[in-house]
């Protein structure tokens, strides 16, 4: 059941029809609103994080689509720091990343 679906319950204390608003919830816990707003801000920075993430990312035009993105992060930590690869990277090591 949602408590204010038309966004209109908490902004007036009547409906445009002269309805009272919130009779059957007339305390509304502050406490566990609070609590479950912040969980939404979360999840809603966190979304807006990854969608300017991935919009950097488009805009390099690099896409490929033989891999995906958790293919790629398996990979990259498979080959190590690229720096090392004169001293770390086996023939084992690049036929197991080819199979990726």
């Amino acid at each position: 059941m949602a408590i204010d679906d038309t966004a209109q319950t908490f902004r007036y204390p009547e409906s445009n029809v002269g309805a009272t608003h919130l009779e059957k919830t007339p305390i509304i816990n502050l406490v566990r609103f609070v609590v479950y707003f912040k969980k939404l801000t979360e999840g809603l920075r966190e979304i807006i994080k990854l969608t300017l993430n991935l919009k950097d990312e488009y805009k390099t035009g690099t896409f490929t689509d033989k891999f995906s993105r958790r293919d790629l992060i398996k990979l990259s930590k498979a080959l190590g720091n690229k720096n090392e690869w004169v001293t770390t990277l086996t023939v084992k090591k690049r036929n197991s990343s080819r199979k990726i």
